[in-house]
């Protein structure tokens, strides 16, 4: 009798085993890919007033439509970057002006690409405060865009895009912008 009930006591730890819980081990949004955003346009602002500092307006939609989507980071260089140096943080940290991530908030419920819905907000430094590094005429600059999950996700860098402050012809031959 008694190895009978070891007997079944051992069966019914075994046939317990391997049980699926229908709870995956990483959670199924770490598993999909997240949409890489686009920057629509990028806009070179020079003021004719020596007083105020040359800027530009970045333009994008808001694309992304993960459960947990909150934002996108805004990356800014001096040289053209390859993907691998903005995910692995070689670029540089996103331009974040309020020292807060994401540098624009929004949510998956903002998706739309109607025209009524491109979002431009305006960038006035090339290294913004505490420590602000304003734009320099004659000079390319190169801008790319990131998605953020609430999760601490990032997606793959969006296409850069890239714009001199000022046109070429009045910039010295020997510059960024020729």
């Amino acid at each position: 009798m008694r190895a009978f009930f070891k007997l079944i006591v051992a069966f019914s730890l075994l046939a317990g085993c391997g049980v699926n819980t229908d709870s995956p081990v990483y959670p199924i949004s770490s598993l999909l890919a997240i949409g890489a955003p686009t920057l629509v346009n990028l806009e070179p602002v020079a003021s004719t007033d020596p007083d105020v500092a040359p800027y530009f307006k970045v333009s994008y939609f808001v694309t992304n439509q993960e459960d947990e989507f909150i934002g996108y980071n805004l990356y800014v260089s001096k040289v053209l970057l390859s993907s691998e140096a903005i995910i692995t943080g070689t670029a540089g940290s996103p331009y974040l002006p309020d020292g807060l991530d994401p540098t624009f908030r929004h949510t998956k419920d903002e998706a739309s690409t109607l025209s009524t819905d491109l979002k431009t907000e305006t960038i006035s430094y090339f290294k913004p405060p505490p420590s602000p590094e304003s734009f320099q005429y004659c000079r390319v600059y190169y801008f790319a865009l990131r998605a953020v999950l609430l999760n601490g996700q990032y997606s793959q860098p969006g296409p850069q895009l890239s714009a001199c402050i000022t046109d070429a012809n009045f910039c010295p031959t020997s510059n960024d912008c020729n």
